[in-house]
C-alpha cells in the first residue's frame, strides 16, 4: 500500500497544480507592480530626460576640446 502513496496521481497532480500557480502569481504580482512603477515614475523621467541640451561645435576651440569626449544623443519618442 506504501508504493501505492508514491504514485497517487491526485498528490502528483497537485503539487504541480500548486507550483504552476505560485510561479503564475508571482508574475501577475511583479507585473502589476512595474505597471504601477512605470506609470508613476513616466512623468518624472520625461522631465530629466527633457532637461537633457546637446550643444553643437560653436567655436574652433569647442573643436580643440573635444579630443576625448563622447557626446550622447537623446531622443523622446512617444
Amino acid at each position: 500500500m506504501a508504493m501505492l502513496n508514491s504514485y497517487d496521481i491526485v498528490k502528483m497532480t497537485e503539487e504541480v497544480l500548486l507550483t504552476t500557480l505560485k510561479e503564475n502569481v508571482i508574475d501577475n504580482i511583479v507585473d502589476r507592480m512595474v505597471n504601477e512603477f512605470k506609470e508613476k515614475s513616466y512623468e518624472e523621467v520625461k522631465a530629466e530626460v527633457e532637461k537633457l541640451v546637446i550643444s553643437g561645435v560653436e567655436t574652433i576651440r569647442d573643436l580643440a576640446e573635444l579630443r576625448d569626449e563622447v557626446k550622447v544623443y537623446c531622443e523622446w519618442n512617444e
